[in-house]
């Protein structure tokens, strides 16, 4: 019997030491996933250079991402929502995008709402503020949600956030189906040059930990 019990432990100990040494144990974050804004019933346009995070700056390093790192867009593509930290909300991203989002108010860039009837020409967009009845809506797979700031973007969420004074029904079928459904698509692909997810490495005890207790 005691050769057995010997045995199984130092099969243990070599199981988890090979996993120490050759098991990818600093988990990285990449999924993706689509969102629209829209303001009366029009798609605001965020595929500007302005918006987009440079390539080159876009990979974590060992001294940790930085804020803009863990959720952002590229290549003009305002579609594609690119995620690099499990924590990454929407709000964090409305805030790398230079824009601010809250429950009931929504700062736009007011180059972004020009021409658009019925808005605050500032781009500032506040429930009740106006005397008017447009409020935001917010509709994440489907689902209209109270609130999405600090909702974390999982992999291959649909979001749209909406301000209007539109039926939330009709908020919830006829414009989310404006927004996009490929993140799937680019979770299987190559993202550009060195974009790549991640936040460190993890410390040697927590590697230890996961070697031998998963």
């Amino acid at each position: 019997m005691r050769p057995f019990v010997l045995g199984l432990l130092l099969g243990a100990l070599l199981l988890g030491l090979a996993r120490l040494a050759l098991a990818p144990l600093n988990p990285t974050t990449h999924h993706h996933a689509n969102w629209a804004v829209m303001v009366n019933g029009q798609r605001i346009d965020l595929s500007g250079d302005r918006f987009m995070e440079e390539i080159s700056a876009c990979a974590a390093g060992d001294e940790g991402i930085q804020p803009s790192q863990r959720i952002h867009l590229h290549e003009n593509n305002a579609d594609i929502v690119h995620v690099h930290h499990p924590g990454a909300t929407w709000g964090h991203l409305a805030t790398n995008l230079g824009l601010a989002l809250g429950d009931d108010w929504l700062f736009l860039d007011e180059r972004l709402v020009g021409g658009i009837e019925r808005v605050s020409a500032d781009g500032r967009l506040i429930e009740g503020e106006d005397g008017g009845d447009a409020r935001l809506v917010f509709v994440v797979n489907g689902f209209v949600v109270p609130s999405i700031a600090n909702r974390v973007v999982r992999s291959e969420d649909r979001a749209l956030i909406a301000w209007t004074d539109a039926d939330v029904e009709t908020v919830r079928t006829e414009w989310f189906d404006r927004v996009a459904s490929d993140a799937g698509e680019y979770n299987e692909r190559m993202d550009p040059a060195s974009c790549s997810g991640g936040h460190g490495d993890l410390p040697f005890l927590e590697r230890l930990r996961l070697a031998f207790w998963g």
